[in-house]
């Protein structure tokens, strides 16, 4: 007789950090078709939080220029090394994504960004 182990695949999941309350709905539907079955909005993307959920991918909103969200990817990327980092900005201000990307984020997207672009962003770490 054969054994057979049943292993229960892992939850794919996401968490938007530092939202805006009017695009947390949208963003969420698109993590959701983008393979994250679980989506966590939270406004600090606290450590703890980090650690317990352990999220394929971060997005982290922005207005580009500000220093709070630089924290913010600096503090994912501390507490979850492994999750795919994302900024959204609500400007493209190249020196500014230069600063996201050397704090450790893995994408950047300004405002222009079509619903595809965003999705393909998304999917990476589904």
């Amino acid at each position: 007789m054969v054994e057979r182990s049943i292993v229960k695949p892992r939850t794919k999941s996401a968490m938007v950090v530092g939202g805006w309350r009017l695009f947390d709905p949208l963003l969420c539907d698109l993590l959701r078709r983008a393979g994250h079955q679980r989506v966590i909005v939270s406004r600090s993307g606290g450590r703890a939080t980090l650690e317990r959920v352990r999220p394929d991918v971060v997005v982290v909103m922005a207005s580009a220029g500000a220093d709070r969200p630089l924290d913010a990817i600096r503090r994912v990327r501390l507490a979850a090394p492994d999750s795919r980092i994302v900024v959204l900005a609500t400007e493209e201000d190249v020196l500014w994504f230069a600063l996201a990307r050397a704090m450790g984020a893995d994408d950047t997207i300004g405002s222009g960004a079509a619903g595809e672009e965003l999705l393909a962003a998304f999917s990476l770490a589904a």
